[in-house]
């Protein structure tokens, strides 16, 4: 899958760079700082948050255009290879040292992604239920 879009205009790498670190780096802050577990985005819409259930808008801010969007999934999506169904996984490690899963794909002719804060540790056996022998 590749998010270019040949009709649009691109911005300079440096300008999608820091567009990119600043919106992207703007959203993992609020996910870490809600204490959610998903961050959805898609064009044309504003970013939702998982937190503690279902999917809340995040009423400050303003639907992601394309170039936002394409900003924000060039870099996820170098050095990941397309699954047989068009979309992206991977995984990535943000400043803060936050990990995080995604899945990048297309969703009604825009792109998408969807983003999971992942644990900041383990959990025991225990802790998931599960009986100490395994």
């Amino acid at each position: 899958m590749s998010p270019r879009d040949p009709d649009t205009k691109r911005q300079t790498g440096t300008d999608a760079q820091a567009l990119a670190a600043t919106l992207l780096g703007g959203l993992l802050r609020r996910c870490v700082e809600l204490d959610a577990s998903d961050i959805h985005l898609s064009e044309g819409m504003p970013p939702y948050l998982r937190t503690q259930g279902p999917l809340e808008v995040l009423p400050d801010e303003p639907p992601l255009e394309h170039e936002a969007m394409v900003s924000i999934v060039d870099p996820l999506s170098s050095g990941f290879s397309q699954r047989g169904t068009g979309s992206v996984d991977g995984a990535f490690t943000a400043p803060d040292g936050t990990r995080y899963r995604f899945n990048l794909y297309w969703r009604s002719g825009g792109l998408a992604v969807a983003l999971r804060r992942l644990e900041e540790r383990f959990r025991s056996l225990g802790e998931l239920g599960l009986p100490e022998s395994l």
